[in-house]
């Protein structure tokens, strides 16, 4: 593909073929791989690292494109229907648990060495409030399919307008989720807190049993008693 864009002062605008090279290909991957791993990237975005290496030959920084890839994203998704994307992440939730078996639910507030060392890998449940909290990490995992029309910032803002992410007062999106650790300290951590009740619909009936709980693991859950369920 090529890109439009403004040499110097003392050139006129031209048009650059900026294709990689076949051995310039893991340069890319490798800057890819790591900005990937602070944030969840659109396609829009993650194209513009094929310019890294065109960048890099020229001086210049990749992060004015960057802008522009997402403000490109911005304009199509403002054309796009975004009323669907709660039931559209819904039912990718649902889609990402069969794709991934996953059955991970940990019961707040007490958590374990190895339950606190595992917050990307884990679905943590404060059953006194009916509420479910994952990582941004594991977020960005199950709306992968969705980012492909849409950024994960335009997913979160409007799950929050659906009231399916709940986020604190001073937050963005997230908010902090207490616990208790195995020494019996109050810790908290950032994470992503969702409405256990706006997950479930006439469709996809009760969250837990549509996630193959065990009715003792379930039980388990929503019976878990005691004054630290009410952090």
């Amino acid at each position: 593909f090529e890109v439009f864009y403004q040499a110097n002062k003392f050139y006129s605008d031209r048009l650059h073929p900026i294709v990689p090279k076949a051995n310039e290909l893991p340069v890319v991957f490798d800057h890819l791989k790591r900005f990937s791993t602070k944030k969840a990237l659109s396609p829009m975005e993650a194209a513009v690292f094929f310019l890294y290496n065109f960048a890099q030959e020229n001086g210049i920084s990749i992060n004015p494109f960057l802008k522009i890839a997402l403000q490109m994203q911005k304009q199509d998704e403002n054309a796009k229907n975004i009323d669907c994307i709660p039931d559209l992440f819904i039912d990718t939730l649902f889609q990402w648990k069969e794709r991934s078996n996953f059955s991970k639910f940990i019961s707040l507030p007490n958590l374990s060495m190895n339950e606190e060392n595992n917050f990307d890998r884990s679905i943590f449940v404060k059953s006194s409030k009916g509420f479910l909290y994952m990582s941004d990490k594991m977020f960005s995992e199950i709306i992968q399919p969705l980012t492909a029309s849409y950024s994960p910032s335009t997913i979160k803002e409007a799950l929050y307008e659906a009231d399916i992410l709940v986020k604190s007062e001073k937050s963005k999106y997230s908010s902090h989720m207490h616990y208790f650790n195995i020494a019996g300290q109050l810790k908290s951590h950032r994470m992503l807190r969702f409405d256990i009740s706006k997950l479930e619909t006439d469709e996809n009936g009760n969250f837990f049993y549509r996630f193959h709980l065990s009715a003792e693991h379930h039980s388990n859950i929503f019976l878990n008693g005691g004054d630290k369920n009410e952090l």
